[in-house]
């Protein structure tokens, strides 16, 4: 779920990039970009994993999920640097790293069970 939010959030950042491409700050299109790269990279690694190509699943799911996060605190550390309104972007951003935080631990506990 969260890299499918992922990739239709890219998806409007996408167009909001192409919109106002004359009066965003570059750092700002940077991690736009950036944040595109890393949701690309996990659609990637999910998609080797269902293909077969990666044998464990479970980890290639991890990576994939870390490699979201890892791009998304980068896009939201550029965002909190313009505007206040932003803010509600880093909360989510935060309640979605917990969120995962709290099913890897359920996976782990469940597994040592």
């Amino acid at each position: 779920m969260l890299i499918a939010s992922a990739r239709e959030y890219i998806g409007e950042l996408e167009d909001y990039r192409a919109r106002d491409l004359d009066v965003l700050e570059p750092d700002l299109i940077r991690a736009i970009d950036d944040f595109g790269w890393y949701v690309g990279q996990a659609v990637q690694l999910l998609g080797m994993s269902e293909q077969g190509l990666l044998h464990d699943l479970a980890d290639t799911e991890q990576v994939a999920l870390e490699t979201v996060m890892q791009g998304a605190q980068q896009l939201t550390s550029a965002l909190e640097r313009y505007a206040p309104t932003w803010m509600t972007v880093l909360e989510r951003m935060r309640a979605g790293a917990a969120e995962h935080s709290r099913r890897s631990g359920d996976g782990v506990s469940d597994a040592r069970s």
